[in-house]
């Protein structure tokens, strides 16, 4: 088995170490920890010699004389045992100090044992008994003394012994090896007892969080909480935070300081933090736009003016007899991540009126036809300033297209057509940005599709925007009236 103090490898069925001396525990002889106040059997050999020595002169002698001295005998020899016994007992009570240390509130204590006294006094009178001449390594009574297994077998606890306040009362306890009293010829005079502390000195205080700094980043739902310590006391490794991620502006966490680390703190600086634990309020985060209402009337111009800009560089690329009429913007549609990532996409959706002309030797084809088309923005943001935050450079626009066809013959190779990005309908166009994300996302809708110029079919095989169609029908009712003298 091996020494748990030192290490030190000894045989099996060892009490004691033969390096240190310190018991081996677990090896014990099933002999009973003594109670506190009792005291260890005192090894008598010497005594008992003595005794009978002066027993048999007693027997020697007339029985007169006897009769008068057997008395005086008999008390000398008890009060020789008294004097051998009381020579070998320590009083450990004698030369226990308990003492106070450290700050009010943050405090302990000490226990310490006069061991050199107890040497002094005693050591030369303390003797290894027979039984551990024989069980112990010879090796070892060479290099240590009796006082020596004494010193290694005797120690003092203390319950409770932390975060003590003066005017605290604590108990302590004497705690002896069992194995002490088969090996030394001593008498041990103990009794557990209590104390109450006093003069612990007076705990200052710091402002932990004043040299914590706790900054917000990233993008609400999903912003971050960032600390930083410059200061002295403690580390960064000190603070702990309910919550560092996933977080929206408004919302709260709270900075807890290690509680292990306040002792400490009191220990090695004599102050501990004023407070342990802080609440922050997150701001300052930029945030994905989720209503309507939040997109401010400017943000919304610069979109449409890049929506005018995209639609003029494709109409820049149509034949002379196509035409833009009129480019309507009549609402949005808004779309918010369901999952709480925040992630949007806003659809600025126009009313495209285009005219188309062509003719053969056949006929004539000259209408005005509708298509609906869109432009879409994603993660549109609102900064910490409160600012809209779009990329106008990355957009998205319709890869459908509406046919457009004249019906009449362009020649061997078919008939005259057109091809429109978008849709025939506001329907399609609903279809293809909104119904089809409806799982993912949630959807607000302010499309209005009143707001646009609506095309009217003349019935003579012509099409009108309807503030033309309403042009030509006064100028028809005008020329009957002249016709009629009205």
């Amino acid at each position: 088995m091996f020494c748990r103090k030192c290490g030190a490898e000894n045989a099996d069925g060892n009490k004691f170490c033969n390096k240190c001396g310190q018991p081996l525990s677990g090896e014990t002889n099933g002999i009973p920890k003594m109670a506190p106040g009792s005291q260890i059997n005192v090894n008598s050999e010497k005594v008992k010699e003595e005794a009978t020595k002066v027993v048999n002169k007693v027997k020697a002698l007339p029985k007169k004389t006897l009769g008068m001295i057997c008395g005086g005998a008999v008390l000398l020899i008890v009060v020789l045992a008294i004097m051998i016994n009381n020579a070998n007992t320590i009083n450990l009570d004698k030369y226990l100090t308990l003492k106070s240390d450290g700050f009010d509130g943050y405090g302990k204590v000490k226990a310490s044992i006069d061991w050199d006294a107890i040497d002094e006094k005693y050591g030369s009178k303390l003797k290894f008994t027979g039984a551990a001449k024989k069980e112990l390594d010879d090796k070892y009574l060479d290099r240590y003394d009796a006082i020596d297994l004494v010193r290694s077998s005797i120690s003092v606890s203390i319950d409770d012994n932390y975060s003590l306040s003066n005017g605290d009362e604590v108990s302590y306890k004497w705690n002896i090896e069992d194995e002490l009293s088969e090996y030394v010829n001593c008498k041990l005079k103990y009794k557990d007892g209590k104390y109450k502390v006093s003069e612990l000195k007076e705990i200052g205080s710091f402002d932990a969080f004043k040299d914590l700094t706790v900054e917000f980043s990233g993008t609400a739902p999903n912003g971050y909480a960032n600390l930083n310590y410059v200061g002295s006391e403690l580390s960064y490794y000190d603070f702990d935070c309910d919550k560092t991620s996933g977080l929206s502006n408004g919302d709260t966490i709270t900075v807890t300081i290690d509680s292990s680390k306040i002792e400490y703190c009191a220990k090695n600086y004599g102050k501990v933090p004023e407070a342990t634990e802080k609440t922050y309020t997150v701001e300052n985060l930029e945030s994905y736009l989720s209503k309507l209402s939040e997109l401010s009337k400017d943000s919304l111009a610069e979109m449409q003016a890049q929506a005018e800009d995209v639609y003029n560089a494709y109409v820049a690329s149509w034949d002379d007899d196509e035409t833009l009429e009129s480019l309507t913007y009549i609402g949005d549609y808004l779309l918010t991540s369901k999952n709480g990532k925040g992630d949007n996409e806003i659809y600025l959706v126009y009313k495209v009126q285009v005219h188309d002309t062509y003719e053969n030797d056949e006929a004539t084809y000259d209408k005005i036809n509708d298509v609906y088309w869109y432009i879409g923005f994603d993660d549109i943001k609102i900064g910490a300033d409160g600012k809209i935050k779009v990329d106008l450079t990355s957009y998205d626009s319709p890869y459908d297209q509406v046919t457009i066809d004249s019906g009449l013959s362009s020649g061997w190779f078919g008939r005259r057509g057109w091809y429109y990005d978008g849709y025939s309908s506001l329907d399609e166009l609903y279809k293809k940005v909104v119904t089809k994300n409806v799982d993912s996302y949630n959807h607000e809708d302010s499309v209005d599709e009143s707001l646009a110029p609506k095309t009217v079919d003349t019935g003579d095989g012509i099409t009108l925007k309807e503030s033309d169609a309403a042009d030509e029908s006064d100028a028809a009712d005008e020329t009957e009236a002249e016709s009629t003298g009205a």
